[in-house]
C-alpha cells in the first residue's frame, strides 16, 4: 500500500492570553505514513476516530520551566489529549487489530502508541449498537469521570445533610453531568447553576437545575442570596463568581475547587483577586482543591459499573458540539475558553465516530443545533 496522508495539529507557540487558531495551533497535512510497514517497536498503530477539547489543556500551554500538575505541550509537536481510536496493527499482546481504544493520543490521523510512554493508560472499549463512540469521551469519558470521582470522594457525605448546591460553569460537560447525577442521587436537592448564554441556561433547566444564572447579565450575588445559603459549591470558575459564592455560603459549607476558567487565559498580574477570603474562616468553610484524575484508582470501578447504564438508558445525557476534521481542531481548542461551544466539544476525525447516521458530522446533532440556534 502506498503511503497515505497523516495530517496533524501542531502546537506552535505558547499563548499569553487566549489560544488562537493558526498561531497557537497550526494544521499540517504534509506528513504521510505507510500503514503496512511503519515500525511499531512493540506498540500499536491507531487510527484516530474522535478527540476531546477541554479547558484544562490551557494549563499545558506554557514553557517547560513553568511548574504545573500536568506536563507542558511541546512546541513543534502535535497537541495531545483524550480520544478514541481504532487499532490497525499491534505488537502489544494486550491489544489486537480491530479493537477500539480510549487513551491519550496525538492530534493526528494515525499514531504509533507505546503504552509504557503514554501519559495515561489506554483501555479497550465496547459499546451498544447505535451509541456514538464520542459518548466515551463525554459522559463516560473525562468530564463524567471528573464529576463522579469528585462527588464520591468529596461531596457524597456532605450531600446527605445539604439542601442547596451551586455549580459554576455548569453549561459545560462537567456541570451538565453533575446536575443530572445529583438529581438522581438527591432529587430533593436545590441545584443552582450558572453559565453565560440563554441556550446554556435553557439546557441546564432541562437537565434538572432549579435556579439558573447568567453570570454575564444577572446579579449573581443577589440570586445566590435569594436561593441560598449554599451548602456545597462546585467551583469551576474562581474569580468574581467565587467571591459571590463566598458571601452566600452556609456555615460549615463545602467548596470543591475544580477549575478556575476565569483566570486560565490571563497573565498572573491580571488575574482577579479573591476579595472575600475572610468568609472562609468566618463561616468555617472547607475548601478542597480537586484535579479531575484524583481518586481514579478508588472510584473508577464504581464509575464503570454505575454510569454507562445511566448513559445508555438516556438518564444522563450530554450535548455534543462537533468540529469536523483536524482542520477545525484549533478552533475547537479555542472555543472552550470563550464559551463559543454549546455542549461537549469534540473533534470528529474519522467516519465511524457517529454510528447513528454514518456521517463524519452527526446529521441528527447538526439538525438539532440548527433548530436550537434559531
Amino acid at each position: 500500500m502506498a503511503p497515505v496522508q497523516n495530517a496533524r495539529l501542531i502546537y506552535s507557540q505558547h499563548p499569553t492570553t487566549y489560544p488562537v487558531p493558526g498561531q497557537t495551533f497550526v494544521y499540517d497535512d504534509s506528513p504521510t505514513i505507510d500503514l503496512n510497514t511503519v515500525p511499531l517497536h512493540g506498540g500499536i498503530l491507531v487510527k484516530t476516530i474522535v478527540l476531546s477539547s477541554d479547558p484544562y489543556l490551557r494549563g499545558r500551554m506554557h514553557p517547560p520551566e513553568v511548574k504545573s500538575y500536568m506536563p507542558p505541550m511541546e512546541i513543534g509537536q502535535p497537541v495531545d489529549n483524550f480520544g478514541i481510536g481504532l487499532i490497525l496493527r499491534s505488537e502489544d499482546s494486550n491489544f489486537h487489530a480491530g479493537m477500539h481504544v480510549y487513551g491519550y493520543c496525538p492530534f493526528q490521523e494515525y499514531s504509533i502508541i507505546n503504552m509504557k510512554a503514554s501519559l495515561f493508560p489506554w483501555f479497550p472499549l465496547e459499546k451498544p449498537e447505535g451509541v456514538n463512540w464520542s459518548t466515551f469521551i463525554g459522559p463516560i469519558g473525562m468530564p463524567g469521570q471528573s464529576a463522579y470521582l469528585g462527588y464520591r470522594a468529596l461531596v457524597e457525605e456532605k450531600a446527605k445533610t445539604s439542601k442547596t448546591l451551586f455549580i459554576s460553569v455548569a453549561g459545560g460537560p462537567v456541570g451538565n453531568f453533575l446536575i443530572q447525577f445529583i438529581k438522581i442521587r438527591h432529587p430533593e436537592m436545590k441545584i443552582i447553576a450558572s453559565a453565560g448564554t440563554a441556550q446554556k441556561l435553557e439546557n441546564m433547566k432541562s437537565l434538572g437545575a432549579d435556579v439558573v444564572i447568567n453570570y454575564k447579565t444577572d446579579n449573581t450575588r443577589a440570586i445566590l442570596a435569594e436561593h441560598g445559603p449554599i451548602d456545597i459549591y462546585w467551583d469551576n470558575a474562581a474569580g468574581p463568581v467565587l467571591d459571590d459564592a463566598l458571601v452566600n455560603m452556609a456555615e460549615y459549607g463545602l467548596i470543591v475547587a475544580c477549575g478556575a476558567i476565569s483566570s486560565y487565559n490571563q497573565e498572573e498580574k491580571d488575574r482577579p483577586p479573591t476579595r472575600n477570603f475572610v468568609e472562609m474562616f468566618q463561616r468555617s468553610l472547607t475548601v478542597r482543591g480537586y484535579r479531575g484524575t484524583d481518586f481514579a484508582q478508588q472510584y473508577i470501578p464504581d464509575f464503570m459499573a454505575e454510569i454507562p447504564p445511566l448513559v445508555f438508558s438516556g438518564k444522563i445525557r450530554l450535548r455534543e458540539h462537533r468540529y469536523d476534521g483536524l482542520k477545525n481542531a484549533g478552533q475547537a481548542l479555542a472555543d472552550v475558553h470563550t464559551g463559543a461551544n454549546f455542549g461537549k466539544s469534540l473533534i470528529v476525525v474519522a467516519d465511524d465516530a457517529c454510528m447513528c447516521c454514518g456521517a463524519n458530522v452527526c446529521v441528527k446533532q447538526s439538525a438539532a443545533d440548527s433548530v436550537a440556534s434559531r
